[in-house]
């Protein structure tokens, strides 16, 4: 999420020392590189189309299987395309039991329109909502890589969820932003962060998120260090929350190793194990339809 940043870092500095973060910083919208999809015995990869609130149509990929346990509303880094990444994710997928809706953003993939901060956003909980009216017999987990954190962590504050999981993110658009900076040019760069970054907090989201938390982190993520999902994690009010960091990885390289793809898979197991013995409850979206869901209570 950051290389771009840190270039452009360095010919700001070599050129007045001052430097402005937008929201272009942020966004690397393009088609991708594959329209091949995998084939996995039992799992069924499907194209899907969703219209937006603006009438912009936004496409990805659904990944479904007969002995689902959940259903994962997948939110990747700012260079993910959801055809892009269906062969590292079907795997896991098929591991963890699990269906799995992969949206692309505006301007990315199967997605039309333009990608902006206020739209991603508003994007995401229409998203959910579908998702949620579709699927009212599994629990909901969101998953945000990077960027997608982000948005992840938005969704989780403002729609119910059973569960949440934040992999290779930062705290907030300034911590990211500082963290890109190199160390030789810290003292002598000056930062500006655009308006519409500087209330962009996973810190502050997380916080009114109740439910069960997995952070995910890789020991030599650089863009996202493992500090950051260590902040959030002490951050969040959840009674169940877990960490995994794992030795030798990359940014957004975490769920590649075995052993931490089978603590994914037991983090969804534990979400889907305490919904069904709870009872079921009432709540309400955005536009006030009431929605009846298995409601995770923390212990």
């Amino acid at each position: 999420m950051g290389r771009i940043l840190t270039l452009a870092v360095f010919a700001a500095c070599a050129a007045s020392c001052g430097f402005t973060v937008t929201e272009n910083h942020f966004f690397y919208p393009g088609p991708a590189a594959t329209t091949t999809l995998p084939h996995i015995a039992g799992l069924e990869i499907t194209p899907i189309s969703i219209v937006a609130i603006d009438g912009v149509t936004l496409g990805g990929l659904e990944m479904r299987q007969p002995d689902a346990v959940a259903e994962i509303l997948y939110f990747g880094g700012n260079a993910s395309r959801a055809d892009d990444m269906a062969a590292f994710l079907a795997p896991i997928v098929a591991g963890a039991r699990v269906n799995l809706t992969m949206v692309d953003y505006r301007g990315y993939g199967r997605s039309g329109g333009h990608p902006t901060i206020s739209a991603l956003k508003a994007d995401a909980l229409s998203i959910a909502d579908w998702m949620r009216a579709r699927t009212r017999d599994r629990p909901l987990v969101v998953h945000g890589v990077s960027l997608g954190g982000f948005v992840a962590a938005y969704v989780a504050a403002n729609r119910p969820l059973q569960g949440l999981v934040l992999e290779a993110t930062a705290p907030d658009a300034l911590s990211w932003a500082k963290h890109q900076v190199p160390l030789i040019a810290r003292p002598v760069v000056r930062l500006n962060i655009a308006p519409a970054l500087l209330g962009e907090s996973n810190i502050e989201q997380v916080k009114r998120y109740p439910g069960p938390l997995l952070t995910i982190a890789g020991s030599k993520d650089t863009i996202t260090p493992p500090r950051f999902l260590q902040q959030l994690l002490e951050a969040s009010p959840s009674s169940y929350k877990r960490a995994v960091i794992v030795p030798g990885a990359r940014h957004g390289g975490a769920l590649i190793d075995p052993a931490a793809r089978q603590s994914y898979a037991q983090f969804l197991e534990r979400v889907r194990a305490d919904v069904w013995r709870q009872p079921r409850l009432a709540t309400r979206n955005h536009s006030g339809r009431e929605l009846r869901r298995a409601a995770f209570r923390s212990r």
